[in-house]
């Protein structure tokens, strides 16, 4: 059976050459919606399921299509001195509901002093386990672990004006319909007094498990 790719599907060649010298609008031409080539897959079928990933205005496939994501801090947060946990700013990412995610948070902190403790954990939706790695002199460092968000480390000893880079992962559980929502670093001061900070360059990420 003969393609219409021609006006009436008349494959003749007296047609073939009468279209060829004589301008056609592309809405006259017939057959241009069949699915000839299955090989390919057609435009319609971007970012589908079954489909393709499509790039965005930057050339790079968006976060949505990926099964990580990720969040950099470009800005120092400086001078902290709240007592109780405060969001590390650029660092949440977004947790769907009905899904477990691996995360993990890098956090490049200092103190005023190494007699000024640093806590840092996490908050987010539905339920988590989590490790919290943190430094308790220069050189020094322990590891605590929870199933609460905002778990209090009691660290009342710091790296001091040495960065070190502290560290929060874990496993975070939203299946059973919990509400989806951002997963978001934290940290606060231990000892009530001094300041500590978190520098450009700390970083989050997860990945979809479930």
């Amino acid at each position: 059976m003969a393609r219409e790719y021609l006006p009436g599907g008349d494959v003749s060649f007296d047609n073939v050459i009468s279209q060829i010298l004589t301008t056609t609008a592309h809405s006259a031409l017939s057959g241009l919606g069949n699915d000839d080539h299955t090989q390919y897959q057609k435009e319609s079928e971007k970012g589908a399921a079954g489909g393709y990933v499509p790039l965005n205005a930057s050339s790079i496939i968006d976060s949505v299509y990926l099964p990580f994501s990720t969040q950099l801090k470009t800005t120092d947060q400086t001078g902290i001195t709240s007592d109780a946990y405060t969001d590390v700013t650029n660092t949440g990412i977004t947790i769907l509901t009905d899904s477990v995610h691996a995360f993990e948070f890098v956090l490049i902190c200092d103190a005023d002093a190494t007699t000024t403790g640093i806590d840092v954990a996490c908050n987010g939706p539905g339920s988590v386990v989590y490790d919290q790695l943190y430094w308790i002199s220069a050189t020094g460092r322990a590891i605590a672990g929870s199933i609460a968000y905002d778990n209090n480390t009691g660290s009342t000893d710091s790296c001091g004006t040495s960065k070190r880079l502290f560290r929060v992962r874990g496993i975070v559980n939203t299946t059973g319909g919990a509400a989806p929502g951002p997963i978001i670093a934290r940290i606060k001061r231990e000892s009530g007094v001094g300041s500590v900070n978190v520098r450009a360059g700390s970083y989050g990420i997860s990945w979809k498990l479930l």
